[in-house]
């Protein structure tokens, strides 16, 4: 089964609720949900912690990561300052959130035969 359908994400959207975009900056307001933008992060990771610029040119030409973030086909992606802001507000208000959500991801869908999960 792949990977956009064994995980569910909604701990971390919970706990990352509080995000807002500074509404006093520069540009416009966010328009993306926390959920997408949860989902744009584990992206990150998977892309071996790309910069927020390589995710912002990474997100719009894989029809695969539109469809696992929730992006329409044709819609916008979020920027890089949009990416580093929220990558910012989680490091620093729910990192825990996320390693809770990697654990109880491992312990759930441990490949068969795997003792000890190599991360």
């Amino acid at each position: 089964m792949p990977l956009g359908l064994r995980h569910d994400p909604s701990a971390v959207v919970t706990a990352c609720a509080g995000f807002r975009a500074a509404p006093d900056g520069p540009g416009a307001p966010c328009t993306f949900t926390i959920a997408q933008l949860v989902r744009a992060e584990i992206v990150r990771a998977w892309a071996d912690s790309c910069s927020d610029r390589d995710l912002e040119k990474f997100l719009p030409r894989d029809l695969v990561v539109r469809w696992f973030v929730g992006m329409s086909l044709v819609g916008p992606t979020p920027d890089h300052s949009t990416l580093n802001c929220f990558h910012a507000w989680v490091t620093e208000h729910a990192p825990d959130a996320w390693f809770r959500a990697v654990l109880a991801f491992l312990r759930h869908h441990r490949p068969v035969g795997l003792q000890h999960p190599h991360l």
